[in-house]
């Protein structure tokens, strides 16, 4: 796949240009991009011990309602965070024998603040930071992104998601593997690793595989899945059950559940189980209906990428089939609903929490910058 993204090789220029020698020989030192974006570059990392460090310092659960779209050589991504405190960096890792070179995105955490960047100070946070890294490409042309899904998703028990019983299947077990990571740094593994998207499948399947976020209680329940593509081939891979499952797109510029993904699982496009979810359905729906029409460009993505930012959920004035709900919920009704009724709308009670979260967003003091972080990777 051609690294056709004019941002990523501004930034990629500037971490080489910019940057230099730092303590231990790991990291670079900080590179300011622009305000609340940082590059750092890596010469080398310990990946067994970043594991170990985030079994036991597990990093803060952010929820982004995030999107996925692949068209030709282009892939867009959207990181919507709800309000952008923090720092976001680029990690770009140099080959050394061990791993391949690769160029990926940290999006906003709350550890990694905007201070802390700015100082750039050494520490655990800097040491383990590519294992934290949501997407990126690497020397041979294997992309990766993550999304969440809610947990109950990762069962296959429709029910379930119905009555929210969060399941507790999210990960992968290979029973002849000594290798035991947690999914956070799934990303890091692929990037570090593979050579084309089989490559990255086959890699994914020698590990054990757990998800430290899944527990098994509503309201704090939050898994993943994942975006692969080389040059040919693009598919989601979802752990479901204990079983990877992959959907590989037929054809790399249509529409399709291989190509097109933000935060449900493809098992949940069960229409018994949309009717009572469908976080994420109304964006799929959005990207889906205008993809044809998107012409295959920088621009293109990026016009694309735009009607799913999360601050429509802010901006935009009246009913349009363009805005979209995805984390409201009134009582008794999932998003999906909302989404396809808009006399649904008129309930008093939705009315005065999207207000709410109107006044919050348009208050300066709440956020450093724009409250989307957007990235075409």
């Amino acid at each position: 796949m051609k690294l056709n993204i004019r941002r990523f090789i501004i930034l990629t220029a500037a971490l080489s240009v910019l940057s230099v020698s730092c303590e231990k020989g790991q990291k670079r030192a900080n590179t300011i991009i622009e305000d609340n974006l940082f590059g750092i570059e890596y010469d080398d990392y310990d990946f067994e011990a970043g594991v170990e460090y985030y079994s036991r310092h597990l990093p803060p659960k952010d929820a982004p309602a995030c999107s996925e779209v692949r068209k030709g050589d282009y892939i867009g991504r959207n990181l919507d965070y709800y309000i952008n405190r923090n720092a976001s960096a680029i990690i770009k890792v140099n080959a050394n024998g061990k791993r391949l070179a690769s160029v990926g995105v940290v999006g906003c955490s709350r550890e990694f603040s905007r201070e802390l960047a700015a100082d750039g100070r050494y520490d655990s946070i800097y040491e383990y930071l590519p294992l934290r890294t949501s997407d990126g490409i690497n020397e041979k042309g294997v992309y990766i992104g993550v999304n969440v899904v809610p947990t109950g998703e990762t069962s296959l028990d429709s029910e379930k998601w119905r009555y929210h019983e969060w399941g507790l299947g999210a990960a992968f077990t290979n029973k002849s593997s000594d290798k035991k990571y947690p999914t956070l740094c799934l990303t890091r593994f692929v990037l570090d690793n593979a050579v084309s998207v089989d490559d990255a499948i086959q890699k994914i399947m020698s590990v054990n595989w757990y998800d430290p976020y899944n527990y098994p209680f509503e309201g704090d329940a939050q898994s993943f899945h994942w975006m692969l593509a080389d040059g040919t081939k693009n598919c989601v891979v979802e752990f479901l059950e204990n079983e990877l499952v992959v959907t590989v797109a037929d054809d790399i510029d249509k529409a399709s559940f291989g190509t097109v993904m933000t935060n449900f699982t493809n098992a949940c496009m069960a229409a018994e189980v949309m009717q009572y979810h469908g976080q994420g359905y109304e964006r799929f729906d959005i990207l889906s209906r205008n993809y044809d029409a998107a012409e295959e460009s920088f621009a293109g993505m990026e016009a694309l990428m735009q009607k799913v930012w999360y601050s429509k959920y802010y901006t935009t004035p009246e009913r349009s089939e363009e805005y979209w709900l995805s984390e409201t919920e009134l009582e008794g009704y999932a998003a999906w609903e909302l989404y396809h009724h808009y006399e649904l709308w008129d309930n008093k009670d939705l009315q005065d929490q999207v207000a709410s979260d109107k006044a919050a967003w348009a208050d300066k003091n709440n956020w450093y910058n724009d409250s989307t972080s957007l990235w075409f990777t």
